[in-house]
């Protein structure tokens, strides 16, 4: 063996173990970063949600279908995301809400559902939200005057 021979290979082992380093490193930022965990039950996914880990969830309930997407910690929060997928029952004007997403925000450690409290929640979804419940509520309010109307000259 000769000595230039000697070097060659220890540059050639040098360079193998340059690139396995950044394959790891690659891999390493992959878990880290981007990788989301598709949960399959409820369970699963409040697991991760209680420790804000990056997750995904679909969820099928008898009036619609829900996607949570747990991003992780945002400004000391656990940002879930959550999209209607489509709506399975109920009126006409709910299908509008099909394909809307909001962003909720949960304190970290907590398992409550994100669409529970839509105070924490931003996004078209939320607005579509309210919008219908403020309309149900007219049209109970204009359905039901008369007899506010009594209660009030019976109250006065």
């Amino acid at each position: 063996m000769r000595f230039n021979d000697f070097f060659k290979g220890k540059e050639v082992l040098k360079s193998v173990l340059i690139i396995i380093i950044i394959i790891l490193l690659v891999v390493a930022i992959y878990y880290t970063f981007f990788f989301t965990y598709e949960c399959r039950s409820l369970t699963c996914f409040k697991a991760y949600e209680q420790r804000c880990k990056m997750s995904v969830f679909r969820q099928e309930t008898t009036d619609a279908t829900w996607i949570y997407n747990i991003k992780g910690q945002t400004l000391g929060q656990c940002q879930i995301d959550v999209k209607l997928l489509y709506i399975k029952t109920g009126t006409k004007d709910k299908e509008i809400l099909e394909g809307k997403e909001m962003s909720c925000f949960l304190e970290l450690g907590s398992i409550a559902d994100p669409i529970s409290d839509l105070k924490n929640c931003h996004g078209l979804l939320k607005e579509e939200i309210q919008e219908i419940i403020i309309r149900n509520a007219h049209a109970q309010i204009l359905s039901n005057i008369g007899e506010i109307g009594e209660e009030l000259k019976s109250f006065l």
